[in-house]
């Protein structure tokens, strides 16, 4: 194998290595670089495993940072990381000049049988790639690699970034963690590999879930199957957060507990599931709860509101204007949503009200696994678990919709590609008093703990608090604004005028058809 190149053309040492990147589109960087030729000739091959920009000055220069990997023949393979300080602009149009500038020498970009092969390696061969390749990266970086590290960053990336290629997104993970670890100063000379810092599963983890901006718990749960005891404790989960609601949510967890817990069987996303009944009985916050608990935040939900897709031309703001359109360089809310989160839920908020042409590009997604704008760019959507919401019964009443009125709202295209179907039921009295109780305990809490000042709520006044939320809004939203109205106003007062903190308690109690914050101490 040929030696690593690391600097080809001679700019190691610049000062702004240590500047913090800034990331340009590979997968358009890559088709402007395609169109390079190959000065080096036929039996040099190169294929851009990436590009940034380090820092950018308009009309000035930046500096360009790639990592890229060299065929020499059928087996002879390396990493050559190079960056370069020619560029006018950050136009795809003027790097390429830069590049191809600068690439008059031995290392070109080009598209070669040899890449071509390496897009179609396979977990084992890109790991023994990975064994091959070491030493030198060893070398290069000052650190020792474990073995463990090379397996996590295969596995990291295959589940983390669907929308790259074996085994360059796996070489530019070690590359970069690599890096990463290298110490400021080279080693003492003749140094032992224990001397050097160590690179391991947790390095790999770390650099990822900043590249793909993820929880690093997230991430790091795949390391130890940490997922598998997030999903056998979905069930409980839900259950404690979504009042009324048990048999919804046990429906919900026995299906993501099927579709997360074994490899993929089909191209669409992992699970697509319709959650229909009355408004403010815990659909959506079922949905936030499920990406707050399976992807680390209520970050990891992208929702979509369908009501604002109505009509016809609401395709392009999901995919992007049709080529020709003014706004052409303006990327779709669904592909750049998919492409910045791969690894989410999807919540599509009223289905129902989505024009056909909208509803389309979602059973494509269920089919394909994938989105592709009109600028030609592909989204992956085969890590996506997809919530749609509806009320198809709301002009009838909240009983559960029958199978025959799902098939006149959605029709068998929709409804063939939903793996569950989920009714959540009306809240009775019960249950909105729960609801009641549950807002005014979490109310007390924050008061205690952001004004030191205990406010208590007598049994009356929590009563008359459900009695007045049954009779407001419908559902859980109705008694979390009577709690607002009946006391967290009245709170917020105590707080503007200074009074709240003359008293060290307060209790809340219903007298003459109202609730009065009386002081205790």
């Amino acid at each position: 194998m040929s030696a690593l190149v690391s600097d080809p053309f001679g700019v190691r040492g610049d000062p702004v290595l240590t500047s913090l990147p800034r990331a340009l589109d590979p997968e358009e960087m890559e088709r402007h670089l395609a169109l390079l030729p190959r000065l080096g000739g036929p039996e040099v091959s190169m294929r851009l495993a990436s590009i940034r920009v380090v820092r950018y000055k308009p009309g000035r220069r930046c500096l360009i940072e790639y990592t890229a990997l060299r065929n020499r023949g059928a087996e002879d393979v390396d990493v050559v990381t190079s960056r370069i300080i020619r560029a006018a602009g950050a136009e795809p149009a003027k790097l390429r000049g830069a590049l191809l500038e600068a690439g008059k020498g031995p290392e070109v970009f080009g598209a070669g049988p040899a890449a071509t092969a390496l897009d179609r390696a396979g977990r084992d061969e890109t790991l023994e790639k990975l064994r091959e390749l070491r030493p030198r990266l060893e070398r290069e970086r000052r650190v020792s690699i474990a073995d463990e590290a090379l397996v996590t960053a295969v596995d990291l990336s295959v589940r983390f970034e669907p929308d790259r290629k074996l085994p360059e997104k796996a070489i530019e993970l070690v590359d970069k963690a690599a890096e990463r670890t290298s110490p400021p100063l080279p080693l003492r000379p003749g140094g032992a590999p224990t001397d050097a810092p160590l690179v391991t599963p947790l390095t790999i983890a770390r650099v990822l879930a900043e590249k793909r901006q993820l929880p690093l718990d997230l991430v790091t749960e795949t390391l130890d199957t940490g997922m598998r005891g997030r999903l056998l404790a979905l069930e409980d989960f839900l259950r404690e957060r979504v009042l009324g609601q048990d048999d919804a949510t046990s429906r919900v967890a026995r299906r993501l507990r099927l579709a997360l817990s074994s490899p993929p069987s089909r191209q669409g996303p992992r699970a697509v599931m319709l959650f229909v009944g009355p408004s403010g009985v815990g659909k959506t916050e079922t949905a936030r709860l499920l990406a707050e608990h399976l992807f680390g935040s209520a970050s990891g939900m992208i929702r979509m509101d369908m009501s604002e897709l109505r009509e016809e031309q609401s395709v392009a703001r999901l995919m992007g204007p049709a080529p020709g359109d003014a706004a052409t360089d303006r990327e779709g809310r669904l592909t750049i949503a998919l492409r910045q989160k791969p690894q989410a839920l999807l919540l599509l908020d009223e289905i129902e009200k989505a024009h056909p042409r909208v509803l389309d590009v979602f059973l494509k997604m269920f089919d394909e696994g994938k989105i592709t704008d009109a600028r030609g760019r592909t989204a992956d959507a085969r890590q996506l678990v997809v919530v749609m919401t509806s009320n198809p019964g709301a002009a009838r009443g909240s009983a559960a919709p029958s199978e025959e009125e799902l098939r006149k709202v959605f029709g068998l295209g929709l409804l063939n590609r939903v793996d569950e179907v989920v009714y959540f039921r009306d809240l009775d009295p019960d249950d909105v008093e729960m609801i009641v109780g549950r807002a005014l305990a979490d109310l007390t809490s924050a008061v205690e703990r952001r004004h030191s000042v205990r406010v208590r709520v007598t049994p009356e006044a929590a009563r008359f608090a459900a009695q007045q939320a049954a009779q407001a809004a419908p559902g859980a939203r109705g008694a979390k604004r009577t709690v607002e109205r009946l006391i967290h106003g009245p709170l917020g007062a105590l707080v503007l005028t200074g009074k709240l903190t003359r008293h060290t308690s307060w209790v809340a109690v219903y007298d003459e058809g109202g609730i009065y914050l009386l002081p205790e101490g």
